[in-house]
């Protein structure tokens, strides 16, 4: 099985690219943009997605709180969100919310296991 899963369905994945900043965000665009071939595509609207992509806790990042946010009433209570990057206790505080609607896919990574990451995360909560 190749490390890219192609989509079952008719569309692509429509992937929102919540927090990511400055190189990070570029890059993280630069896996979806013009790669419809793999059955993904940005969108800038949350309420579009299929699946979110979050850098994990940063300095200026709280993940465990954007989460909380994000699954109050009004946003994306059932959202699959992959947390890219962060430490084992980042990584604890977003699992302690007993939420199995996310993962986590740790550094290194490239653009293949990225896309597989999300393709998992969302056949297995089954949002896809």
């Amino acid at each position: 099985m190749s490390a890219d899963v192609r989509p079952s369905g008719p569309g692509a994945l429509r992937v929102w690219v919540a927090v990511g900043t400055g190189d990070f965000a570029s890059y993280l665009h630069s896996v979806f943009e013009g790669q419809r071939e793999f059955g993904y595509r940005l969108t800038s609207d949350p309420h579009e997605a299929d699946v979110a992509v979050a850098e994990s806790d940063s300095p200026t990042f709280d993940s465990a709180a954007w989460l909380a946010q994000l699954r109050q009433a009004g946003g994306r209570p059932r959202l699959p969100v992959l947390f890219l990057g962060g430490g084992e206790a980042a990584w604890a505080r977003l699992r302690s919310s007993g939420d199995v609607r996310i993962a986590r896919l740790a550094l290194p990574f490239n653009a293949n296991s990225l896309r597989a990451a999300i393709r998992n995360l969302v056949e297995g909560s089954g949002a896809g």
